[in-house]
């Protein structure tokens, strides 16, 4: 099962790739467009993967705040309170 999917997404890249060929070769579009269609085209192609993990969207929001609480503590040692030597 694994090779036929495989084999399937191939077969896309391959039909994608001959576009962006004919879409170079044909030379009435700005290289930036095809080359973002391309791209556009190859991520849609790309298999979705079912995972449980976060996006980084998702942490970003939380990693910013808690950084911001760290810098505005007041600073107990050369390098700030997590980085205090005894």
């Amino acid at each position: 099962m694994r090779i036929v999917k495989d084999k399937a997404l191939l077969r896309k890249v391959m039909a994608i790739s001959s576009v962006a060929l004919a879409r170079a070769e044909n030379q009435s579009n700005l290289g930036i467009e095809v080359i973002g269609e391309t791209i556009d085209s190859l991520n849609d192609a790309m298999p979705r993967r079912k995972s449980s993990a976060k996006q980084i969207q998702e942490i970003l929001p939380d990693a910013v705040r808690r950084f911001e609480e760290i810098a505005n503590q007041p600073q107990t040692g050369l390098l700030g309170p997590h980085c205090s030597h005894p």
